[in-house]
């Protein structure tokens, strides 16, 4: 894949910030899911590999524990765990992933712009 053409570049950027944004937004939708105790739980990443290929990853996240013995998924001992998911931090990237967003499409829509300008250049009569 060439990556010479910016159009190309564009796109990457854009897959990139959309995959952060979808892996922020899990993250917060399972944040507050509780699970019996000794489960384990996965964070969403968005990666970008060496040759420019956007995926979600999923890496382990922490696990908390509350006293809930009213909750039905609470053990003997009315322990329930939930994942170690840092709210702020997903909130921060959900917001800076966005604003990227919206930064490559004002990028992609400047560059398609600048080629209909020079591709009318020629064509015009004055």
């Amino acid at each position: 894949m060439s990556h010479e053409n910016p159009l190309t570049i564009n796109r990457i950027g854009l897959d990139y910030e959309r995959a952060r944004v979808e892996a922020a937004s899990r993250n917060i939708a399972q944040a507050n899911i509780a699970s019996t105790p000794g489960t384990s739980f996965t964070l969403n990443q968005a990666t970008l590999s060496p040759d420019f290929r956007v995926t979600l990853a999923s890496v382990p996240a922490g696990v908390r524990l509350a006293h809930e013995p009213g909750n039905p998924r609470a053990d003997s001992q009315g322990m329930v765990s939930y994942p170690r998911i840092d709210l702020v931090a997903e909130m921060a990237t959900l917001v800076s992933a966005s604003r990227a967003y919206e930064a490559n499409v004002r990028a992609f829509n400047a560059l398609h712009s600048l080629q209909l300008a020079a591709l009318n250049i020629g064509g015009r009569q004055t």
